[in-house]
């Protein structure tokens, strides 16, 4: 009788690593199929997004410049929508984000954060298009707001790139141009200069840039300080009045 049960108990240990072993390699098909699935649905996501570019392109050469901006603006926000961006904040960070990630993965969230930095920068060319052809034959007025308008958009644009891509050239530049409409000449004159310096040197076109927004930086300082030092001399004339 112990030999038997000693028996019935080895083949129960028996059937027990079999059917762990059956789990397993279930759920490592369940897991196979599940990467499978998620690795279709990237690139789906992907040529739909690439397919949105493309078509922006093709808008954006019919001088259609709205409907370019649209296919854009459509190709990043579905890019955010469906989680193919890394975190901003891990763009920086390479090392520690890959820790948590596949490869399958990072190799994914590259190409969504490639595509989304080219969509926003085209769309912010666009709007600086928009940004030089406003006030064309309408009021004054109109055409200033127009013109503002198109350079905010821009600046919003290349600044939603560099997010993902601080050392981008073209958003730095973009975004350098959008701003001088604006008259932030400060921030101008700092993305016009570290453009400058990531090439090695400047160009004429650069060059005239950093001068222009040079002495626009030192006028508008010297006007803000005129501007502050008559605040305090008519509040020091009420007080003496009072």
């Amino acid at each position: 009788k112990k030999e038997e049960e000693e028996e019935r108990r080895r083949e129960e240990a028996l059937l027990l690593i079999k059917q762990q072993q059956k789990e397993e390699q279930q759920k490592k098909e369940q897991l196979k199929q599940s990467k499978d699935s998620l690795a279709v649905r990237r690139k789906l996501i992907l040529q739909e997004a690439e397919e949105l570019k493309a078509r922006g392109t093709e808008a954006f050469k019919c001088k259609d410049l709205d409907l370019a901006i649209s296919l854009w603006n459509q190709a990043a926000q579905f890019l955010r929508a469906e989680s193919l961006i890394p975190d901003p904040n891990e763009v920086s960070d390479c090392a520690m984000s890959s820790k948590s990630k596949s490869p399958e993965t990072i190799a994914a969230e590259e190409e969504g954060r490639k595509l989304f930095v080219a969509s926003k920068l085209n769309a912010s060319m666009a709007y600086i298009e928009k940004m030089t052809k406003a006030g064309s034959g309408e009021l004054k007025d109109e055409g200033a707001q127009k013109r503002e308008a198109a350079a905010a958009a821009a600046a919003e644009s290349a600044a939603e790139a560099l997010e993902f891509d601080p050392n981008n050239v073209k958003g730095m530049h973009r975004r350098g141009l959008a701003l001088r409409v604006l008259g932030w000449y400060d921030e101008a004159l700092s993305l016009f200069e570290k453009v400058r310096d990531i090439l090695g040197g400047g160009s004429t076109e650069l060059d005239g840039l950093i001068e222009e927004m040079t002495k626009a930086a030192a006028l508008q300082a010297s006007s803000s300080d005129d501007n502050e030092r008559k605040k305090e001399e008519e509040e020091e004339e009420e007080e003496e009045e009072e």
